[in-house]
């Protein structure tokens, strides 16, 4: 773990959307250790239902594979940010991809992923990448892309 990174990530909630049984294992184990609550889904329908249903703020991220059965993550991220509630456009949405190629990053942009982290997911990167969302949203001077 990098010395001196500021992790205090603690009592946050993330919704973890993915498919796969053993990513979302990992990814939860590395979120407990830093206290952060997470809800995991395994496609993007299941993401959509999810947040929709929330009371606005209850999610302060969601991590989001991109390539899933029923619904990818694109389109999940786009109907999200489409959805009529309160929080729809501010959520960061962070992809979660093996394949972190301009195309996909692009794509995943363009409909509504504010960041994106490679898979296999290194743990201080994830931290770093959740630490850098929540400031933003805290400050309140989001700004996408």
């Amino acid at each position: 773990m990098s010395e001196g990174l500021d992790v205090s990530l603690r009592g946050k909630r993330v919704l973890l959307v993915e498919d796969n049984d053993i990513n979302a294992e990992v990814v939860q184990a590395m979120l407990e250790a830093k206290e952060i609550m997470v809800e995991i889904v395994h496609d993007g329908e299941g993401a959509v239902d999810c947040f929709e249903k929330a009371a606005p703020g209850y999610y302060d991220a969601i991590l989001m594979d991109i390539e899933m059965p029923v619904m990818s993550g694109v389109e999940a991220s786009k109907v999200i940010r489409n959805l009529h509630k309160q929080d729809a456009m501010n959520i960061p949405i962070i992809s979660v991809t093996a394949n972190p190629i301009f195309e996909n990053v692009f794509l995943a942009r363009k409909y509504g992923m504010d960041d994106y982290i490679g898979k296999p997911i290194e743990a201080d990167a994830l931290y770093q990448v959740l630490k850098k969302w929540f400031d933003k949203f805290s400050k309140k001077s989001v700004k996408r892309f």
